[in-house]
């Protein structure tokens, strides 16, 4: 192609690309008046399927593939600052990995924040599995698609097969070794969720990812010091043949040698009356997506533990 046709090109997909998204738009927003409900302010516009947009990019998909890229951090950033729903993020995401199918950080970032964040498991899975079909050998990716399996589709075996197959590739770490058998073992095991999302900081850069991700570990902590403290008071109510009384007890007792503040900066403390370990923080621990959060031990642990009831 002749150097100076691209610029004309270029300025060409990108007037086609708008006028289709804004006509696009338009026919939503009409055919929303008709049925009942609209558009929210504040989303983006709506956007076509990938095939059309590789379509119109006259074979800039890249190109095309940045500046959606770009919208789609600074929507992910704009909704989280406002309190507002991720409702776009997962299409967004979809569109930028058909347009830049070779970018792993795009596939990481969409694969995490849209199960922890947007609490959209199934769309981060469809995001990793494409990745994966790219990038096979990428122990990532696997282990990605393994934990979000189990942790917030509850598939123990499938993610148990996943996690097998992750630590067969190349450069895996050795913690995947045992990684399969110690999901198989546990359907609650906060430990396993600060290691994994531990492991998705390292290669996180964009602000407003970070803090989202930071905040999840940091409840994922305090889910585990509550573990902690609950297999502490087992183990005294064995000892002594009664109840808890106090957290301190633990501490005269030597169960535990010292009390640390809890991530968010408040102290831990037990009601015997609520037969449950609190913190003055308020903070809720990790919430777990499946029925960890409807029946498990972790229920007892994180609900109502803002209210203290």
């Amino acid at each position: 192609m002749h150097m100076k046709l691209r610029p004309l090109i270029i300025i060409l997909s990108l007037t086609i690309f708008s006028g289709w998204t804004l006509t696009s738009a338009r026919t939503k927003l009409q055919a929303d008046r008709i049925a009942g409900p609209q558009v929210p302010a504040g989303n983006p516009l709506y956007l076509p399927e990938g095939r059309y947009l590789r379509a119109l990019s006259f074979g800039f998909e890249g190109f095309l593939g940045d500046i959606l890229w770009f919208n789609t951090l600074n929507y992910f950033g704009r909704q989280i600052s406002t309190g507002k729903d991720l409702k776009w993020f997962g299409h967004m995401c979809k569109l930028v990995t058909e347009l830049k199918p070779k970018a792993p950080e795009i596939y990481e970032f969409c694969g995490s924040l849209l199960s922890w964040v947007a609490k959209d498991p199934l769309a981060s899975n469809e995001i990793l599995s494409r990745a994966i079909i790219h990038y096979p050998e990428s122990w990532r990716m696997h282990y990605f698609l393994g934990f979000n399996t189990w942790y917030f589709l509850e598939e123990r075996q499938k993610a148990a097969q996943i996690l097998h197959h992750a630590a067969t590739l190349p450069d895996a770490p050795p913690f995947l070794a045992s990684l399969a058998a110690r999901l198989l073992a546990s359907e609650e095991d906060p430990e396993l969720a600060i290691q994994f999302l531990s492991e998705v900081l390292r290669n996180t850069k964009d602000p407003a990812a970070r803090n989202q991700l930071i905040d999840r570990l940091r409840r994922a902590k305090l889910s585990a010091d509550l573990s902690t403290l609950r297999k502490a008071q087992g183990v005294f109510e064995a000892r002594t043949g009664r109840s808890l009384q106090s957290i301190e007890e633990l501490l005269s007792a030597g169960i535990i040698k010292k009390l640390e503040a809890d991530p968010f900066g408040g102290q831990y403390s037990y009601s015997s009356e609520k037969k449950s370990f609190i913190t003055s923080s308020g903070e809720r621990g990790l919430e777990f997506k499946g029925k960890t959060a409807k029946t498990g031990s972790m229920k007892r642990e994180f609900e109502n533990l803002k209210t203290g009831e």
